[in-house]
This record gives structure tokens, C-alpha cells and sequence, in this order.
């Protein structure tokens, strides 16, 4: 875990990244050329001086909110349900936002963050907070390359309604080394990037398709990838913009048409990951 005075030089040296005129020596620093930013950063002085091993990080200004929805239950690899039931909220400064007893919001925070390839963080809760009854979590461990605003998962645990303000302190971010090949380290997390909250989507894993899937699905996503290929060799390349039924044969897309929706979702989900995949990478 780094200490203050190493985090505090840490960020006076990435301060320097893209400055004209440095000498040799400077230009070819790690840190220089890898560094590690917060924006808006604090004074680096005045940090190192407090000792402390985290740096706090301050509430922005969106959040998601889930509402009440019609629903007997959420699917919660199906985007479209997603988009039902979460609610986007703009708080300016000054103004608070209001989250009630046993109520659950996203939001983010203040500042973007740039992590190195050789450091990774953790956010935890400020006790302040978490004595109030208001409960801070994320993913917990920031990767290396991280570059975005955190989404913060917010929960009101106590009694009584607690208020909110963009600004406020509302979490800590403690840092470690990475040891390994830095080239690899690059975080490519479907939130990287981000300056709003958002739900996100779960997207079942290729072992968890085997334990569930239909066997048809197996023979139709090969047969997929097969009639890919051969566009690819025959045109050269594929449509980004093309829609995954241009690829299936008339015998897939009418079995698909005629599954259950929650099936069909996954399947057409794992149809749309193969076709996102091979645009990406059609050498693969």
C-alpha cells in the first residue's frame, strides 16, 4: 500500500506528462510517461503532509436511481429491462439529493482517475457515512489502466432519509502496486471511461452457456462464426452496422423467432458478442 508522500510524488510527476520542454531525464521517467492522475487533484504538499494512505474522493453530480417497475422479476442480462427500470438524475452544486431508508442509488464520483499499469486502487466507505447509515461500495479493486469517474453504489441502511450533496466527501481510494508485465495491464471493463453511472449489463460466461444452453445453441453460434468467416473472405470484412440475422441462415433465425423471450434474448446476445468480436478482431 502506498503512503501519502509516495502517492503526493506520484502525482506531481504525472502533473508533468505531455509538458514541452522537459529534460531527457524527465521525458523518460515511468511515471512521467505512465502517470498516475486525479482531476480535479488535490495539492499534492498538503497531502503528503497529512500522512495519510488514501485520498478522498469527493460525490459528482449524476446518479441512477432503480424505480418501481411492473415487473415479476429482472432478467438481468437483458438490456432492455435494464433501461426500464433505471432513472438518470442531474444534482447541480449546492442542491442534495435525498436518498430515503432502504433505498439504492448509483452515482459517481467527482473526479476522473487515470491509474498506471503497475498500480491498482480500492475504494472503501468513510466511516462518517457508514455511522449515519449510509453504506459506499463499488467494485471495490480499480484496475490498472482504469482511466474514467467511479460509480459509486450508494445504500441508506438507517432510519431516516439522509441528504446527499454533489462536492461532499464521500469515499476513500487507497493504492497498491501491481507487479507483473505492465504491458497487460490495461483495464477493459465495460465501465472504463465512464463520467456518468450506469447499470451496466451481467453477461453470462462461456462456462455458465455450457452448463445452460440449449445444445442447438452451440451448433447455431458455430455455424455463425462459419458464415462470418466467409463473408469475411468474400468481402473482405462485415458491416458494423449490420444486424446479427443478416448472417443467420432462414432455419436459425426461425428457430430463434419462435424461442421463449428470455432464451431468445441469450442467444441473440451471444450472437451479438460474436459479431462485436470478429469486427473487432476478424483475424481471429
Amino acid at each position: 500500500m502506498l503512503k501519502a508522500n509516495e502517492i503526493a510524488r506520484r502525482l506531481k510527476l504525472g502533473a508533468r506528462a505531455g509538458e514541452a520542454g522537459l529534460d531527457e531525464g524527465m521525458a523518460n521517467n515511468p511515471m512521467v510517461i505512465d502517470p498516475l492522475v486525479i482531476v480535479p487533484m488535490v495539492d499534492p504538499d498538503e497531502f503528503a503532509a497529512s500522512g495519510s494512505a488514501s485520498i478522498d474522493l469527493r460525490l459528482g453530480t449524476w446518479f441512477v436511481s432503480l424505480r418501481q417497475a411492473r415487473m415479476s422479476h429482472l432478467e438481468v442480462d437483458a438490456p432492455s429491462q435494464n433501461i426500464q427500470f433505471a432513472k438518470t438524475h442531474y444534482v447541480p452544486f449546492g442542491e442534495s439529493y435525498y436518498l430515503h431508508p432502504r433505498s439504492f442509488v448509483l452515482a459517481t464520483t467527482l473526479e476522473w482517475l487515470r491509474l498506471p499499469g503497475n498500480m491498482a486502487a480500492y475504494v472503501i466507505g468513510r466511516s462518517s457515512w457508514g455511522r449515519r447509515g449510509l453504506i459506499i461500495a463499488t467494485a471495490t479493486g480499480v484496475h490498472p489502466g482504469f482511466k474514467g469517474c467511479l460509480t459509486l453504489e450508494i445504500t441508506n441502511v438507517g432510519e431516516i432519509p439522509i441528504a446527499i450533496r454533489p462536492g461532499m466527501a464521500i469515499c476513500q481510494l487507497f493504492f497498491h502496486e501491481v507487479i507483473g508485465d505492465e504491458s497487460s495491464n490495461s483495464d477493459r471493463s465495460q465501465f472504463a471511461g465512464s463520467r456518468k453511472p450506469s447499470i451496466g449489463r451481467i453477461r453470462p460466461d462461456d462456462f455458465f452457456r455450457k452448463l445452460t444452453n440449449r445444445p442447438q445453441f452451440a451448433w447455431i453460434v458455430s455455424q455463425y462464426k462459419r458464415a462470418l468467416a466467409n463473408r469475411i473472405d468474400e468481402q473482405g470484412g462485415l458491416d458494423p452496422s449490420s444486424h446479427i440475422f443478416n448472417y443467420l441462415d432462414e432455419e436459425s433465425r426461425k428457430y430463434i423467432e419462435e424461442l421463449p423471450v428470455g432464451e431468445r434474448l441469450s442467444i441473440e446476445s451471444q450472437l451479438q458478442e460474436v459479431l462485436a468480436r470478429t469486427i473487432s478482431h476478424p483475424a481471429e
